[in-house]
C-alpha cells in the first residue's frame, strides 16, 4: 500500500468520527517505486474538510513526484518534517505544464500556499529535462470570469529550484520561469526567503500586467525577495530581468509594493531588477558577481525601476568587465555604469519625477567568496561585503555571511532604537509582514489584538538579539476587521493599528 493511501485512510475514519484538529498533519512517504507521488495528499487538502492542513514530506532524502492532475485550491503547508538531515525533493512524475498552478477561477475564498524546506527540480528520475509547456514551475493564474477579490498568497522559505526550461533545451531555450503570475492573475501576496534560483533560462521571479474583459490591474500587493541566491539564471534571449514585475500604470489604484534585499547573484543576466510603474520599489544589499556578455546583446540596464519613492541603494558588481563592449570610447567605464546601468525613471503611464540611485553606495569589490565556481559563495574572512548593507549588516543573501562569528567581526551596526514598523500590505488579505528593531538583546513578546482588546495571536514570545526582525501573520482564520499588533520588548511597548480586508 502506498503512504499516501495510508495515511488517507487513517484520515478518513478519523473525518467520520467527527473529530476535528487545529491543524492536521498529513505525513507522506517517498515510495521507493516509480509511483510515488503527492496526488492523494493533494485531493485531501482540496476536499476542503481539513483544517489548516500541512503535507509534511517525512522521508529523509526522499524524491516526490507531482502530475500535471495536481493542484492547490485550499490553504495548505508543503513542508519537509523537522529533523531531517537532507531536504526531500520533488520532481516531475510525468510531463508537466508546471509544478503547482492555483488557478483563481476554481477559488471559493483567498489561499495561501506555504513551501517550506523542499527541492523543486524540473529533471525526471533518469536526469532528463522535463519541457515546462507554461514555462512556470510556480503558476498563479486566473480567467476573466474569476472573482478579482479573492487573492492567492504565496509563501516560500528555504527552498532550491532548478533547471527550468520550456523545450528542456538550456542551450537554445528562450523561456523557463521559476515562479509567475501569469494569464492576468493577481495575488495578494508574495513573499520567497532563504531560497536558492538555478539554472533557467527566463525570468526567475515573473509578474506581468494583464488586461482582460474587466480591465487592467497588477500582478500582486505586494512582493518581498529576502535572502536568496541565484545561479545560472535568465541566461535567455528573451529575459527581461531576473525579477520583473509590470504593473498597471493606473494612479488611482493602490501600488504594488516590492523589496528585494539580500541577494547573491552569480553567473547570471546582468540584469537583476526592472519594474514598471510600481510606486515604492526597494532594491538593496545586493551582490552580483556575473561574468556573462549579455549586457552587450541586451541592453546596459542592470537595475531599472521607477517612481521617486523607489529606491536603489548598496549594490555592489564585481567583475564588470563584460560591459566594456557598450560603453562609448573615451567614457570612463565605472562612470558610465554609475550614471547608466542603474535608472529609476518616471512612470510611463502617469508621469512623475525619477528618482536617483544612491551611487556612493554602489561598489565594485571582490566579495571573496570561498568557492564561486563551485558555488559556494560564502564571504571570507575579511570580505568587504561585511557591513556594507543598509544596517550595517553584509551585502548578499545573509546565509553565505557565516566567516564573522561577532557583530564586533563583521562591522554590523546595533540598531540605535526600538522600533515597530507599519505592517505592510496594509489593509491586507491575509498575509502582512511586521518589521521591528531591538537595540539590545531582549525578551520579547508580539501579540495581536482585536478591537475589543482581546487576545488573537502570540507571534513571538521569547529572547531575540539585538538587530532587525522580520516575521509575517497569516490571518487566514480571522474576520475582517481593524486590529492592533503590540511588541513588548524588556517592559517597553510599542503598538500599532492594521486593517484586513478580505
Amino acid at each position: 500500500m502506498k503512504a499516501t493511501h495510508f495515511f488517507v485512510t487513517i484520515l478518513a475514519v478519523l473525518l467520520l468520527s467527527g473529530l476535528s484538529f487545529s491543524q492536521t498533519v498529513l505525513p507522506v512517504e517517498a515510495d521507493a517505486g516509480p509511483d510515488a507521488d503527492l496526488t492523494a495528499a493533494l485531493a485531501v487538502v482540496n476536499s476542503g474538510q481539513v483544517p489548516n492542513p500541512i503535507i509534511e514530506l517525512v522521508t529523509d532524502g526522499g524524491v516526490y513526484k507531482l502530475f500535471d492532475e495536481d493542484s492547490v485550491t485550499q490553504t495548505v503547508t508543503i513542508r519537509a518534517a523537522a529533523g531531517l538531515t537532507e531536504k526531500p525533493m520533488i520532481i516531475p512524475g510525468d510531463t508537466l505544464d508546471c509544478f503547482l498552478e492555483i488557478d483563481e477561477a476554481l477559488l471559493m475564498e483567498s489561499i495561501t500556499l506555504t513551501l517550506q524546506g523542499i527541492k523543486f527540480d524540473g529533471r525526471f528520475e533518469d536526469g532528463s529535462l522535463n519541457p515546462f509547456d507554461n514555462k512556470d514551475f510556480i503558476a498563479i493564474v486566473r480567467n476573466d470570469a474569476a472573482d478579482r477579490s479573492i487573492l492567492p498568497n504565496l509563501i516560500v522559505e528555504d527552498c532550491e529550484f532548478s533547471n527550468s526550461y520550456q523545450n528542456a533545451a538550456p542551450e537554445t531555450d528562450k523561456v523557463g520561469n521559476f515562479i509567475r503570475v501569469r494569464d492576468y492573475g493577481t495575488a495578494g501576496t508574495i513573499r520567497i526567503e532563504n531560497s536558492t534560483f538555478m539554472n533557467n533560462c527566463d525570468e526567475v521571479i515573473l509578474g506581468q500586467k494583464g488586461r482582460g474583459r474587466d480591465g487592467v490591474f497588477t500582478p500582486a500587493d505586494t512582493l518581498i525577495v529576502r535572502n536568496c541566491t541565484f545561479i545560472n539564471a535568465g541566461n535567455g534571449p528573451k529575459c527581461q530581468a531576473l525579477i520583473a514585475v509590470k504593473c498597471d500604470g493606473d494612479s488611482t489604484t493602490p501600488s504594488m509594493k516590492i523589496i528585494v534585499e539580500n541577494i547573491t547573484v552569480y553567473n547570471s543576466d546582468q540584469r537583476l531588477v526592472t519594474t514598471n510603474d510600481c510606486d515604492a520599489t526597494v532594491v538593496r544589499n545586493v551582490i552580483a558577481a556575473s561574468p556573462d556578455t549579455m549586457l552587450a546583446e541586451k541592453d546596459n540596464s542592470i537595475i531599472a525601476i521607477e517612481k521617486a519613492s523607489s529606491s536603489i541603494s548598496h549594490i555592489n558588481v564585481f567583475d564588470v568587465a563584460y560591459a566594456m563592449e557598450v560603453i562609448p570610447e573615451g567614457e570612463d567605464p565605472w562612470q558610465y555604469i554609475l550614471d547608466n546601468a542603474f535608472r529609476i525613471s518616471d512612470g510611463r503611464d502617469t508621469g512623475g519625477e525619477p528618482g536617483t540611485p544612491d551611487t556612493e553606495t554602489i561598489w565594485n569589490f571582490d566579495p571573496m567568496f570561498a568557492d564561486a565556481e563551485n558555488h559556494d559563495f560564502t564571504l571570507m574572512a575579511g570580505s568587504p561585503a561585511y557591513g556594507k548593507a543598509h544596517d550595517g549588516g553584509a551585502l548578499g543573501d545573509l546565509r553565505w555571511a557565516t566567516n564573522a562569528t561577532s557583530v564586533a567581526d563583521r562591522g554590523i551596526s546595533t540598531p540605535k532604537d526600538f522600533t515597530l514598523s507599519q505592517n505592510y500590505p496594509n489593509p491586507f488579505n491575509p498575509v502582512t509582514t511586521i518589521d521591528f528593531s531591538l537595540d539590545k538583546k531582549s525578551m520579547v513578546t508580539l501579540q495581536i489584538f482585536d478591537i475589543t482588546g482581546g487576545l488573537v495571536e502570540t507571534l513571538v514570545n521569547g529572547q531575540k538579539q539585538a538587530g532587525n526582525h522580520t516575521l509575517s501573520w497569516d490571518a487566514s482564520d480571522v474576520a475582517s476587521g481593524t486590529y492592533f499588533y503590540q511588541i513588548d520588548a524588556d517592559g517597553q511597548k510599542l503598538t500599532r493599528k492594521m486593517v484586513l480586508l478580505k
